[in-house]
């Protein structure tokens, strides 16, 4: 029994100088990792602090270059569109005084043609109703030419019927006294109707050359008339087709400047986005 304890004995002792060898190379070794462990985590967080730093750096001359580039850009935008608006602006101003110049000749052209149209038609006017004038003088003189030759013809039919009833009375006296007195009433009838006869002839005659001169005075004054009625048309048309022309001018000038107007406005709103979004994408 004192040998099988004393053998449990040595065997527990061998046991314990074991757990304490395996125990002091069990500390050694993790004492050898923490160690390596340590020295790797400050080696690695050197690491990390190098790389962070040089991305640090890195990144900051990326910011400053990318701030400096965008400085530029907005510089440039901004002379771009100082740039495009003096240039809209002065193709605005220029394209007004253009259209200005263009419907000041537009009104100068249109007002010498209505003054030459107005003059013209004066003219015409004028020539009209000297024409229609002469034409009345010519017709009126024609007129009392003929009055004048019917009266010339029915006085001389009155003196050869007078002639001739003369001397029928005479021949009647020279022929019968007894038969005087009858041959006298004949003569006196056939006087008396060659003098009804001659009068009817001349008032017939004189009414036709009033008719005449009557009709020829009405011809007259509707040519009148209607020439006028044609000039004031041609006057009313041609004051109508100005106008026109000066509310197309107008409209035309009216629509350039809303155009030139739009355009910069939109590039005006172009430029101050583009700033804004590249301020926002910066920042």
């Amino acid at each position: 029994l004192r040998g099988t304890v004393e053998h449990l004995t040595r065997q527990a002792e061998d046991v314990a100088a074991a757990l304490a060898l395996a125990a002091e190379s069990a500390t050694g070794a993790l004492d050898t990792r923490t160690a390596a462990a340590a020295a790797a985590f400050v080696a690695a967080a050197e690491e990390a602090g190098r790389l962070i730093g040089e991305r640090t750096e890195t990144a900051d001359a990326s910011l400053r270059t990318a701030l400096a580039g965008l400085a530029e850009r907005a510089e440039a935008a901004a002379a771009a569109l100082t740039s495009s608006a003096d240039t809209v602006g002065d193709a605005l101003q220029v394209r007004s005084e253009e259209a200005a110049e263009i419907m000041r000749r537009s009104a100068e052209q249109a007002t010498g043609a209505l003054g030459t149209r107005t003059v013209e038609v004066a003219h015409i006017f004028r020539r009209t109703l000297e024409t229609t004038g002469a034409e009345l003088d010519a017709r009126s003189q024609a007129a009392a030419e003929l009055f004048r030759q019917a009266t010339t013809a029915t006085t001389g039919e009155l003196g050869a019927r007078a002639e001739e009833a003369a001397e029928v009375l005479r021949r009647a006296a020279e022929t019968a006294t007894g038969a005087v007195g009858a041959r006298t009433a004949e003569s006196v009838e056939a006087f008396r109707q060659g003098a009804e006869e001659a009068t009817g002839a001349l008032q017939a005659r004189l009414a036709e050359a009033a008719s005449s001169f009557a009709r020829v005075a009405e011809e007259a004054a509707g040519l009148i008339g209607t020439r006028a009625g044609e000039a004031d048309a041609a006057l009313h048309g041609a004051v109508v087709g100005l106008a026109g022309r000066a509310e197309e001018a107008a409209l035309a000038i009216g629509r350039a400047a809303e155009t030139a107007t739009g355009a910069l406005d939109t590039r005006t709103l172009a430029a101050t986005s583009a700033f804004a979004q590249a301020a926002e994408e910066a920042g």
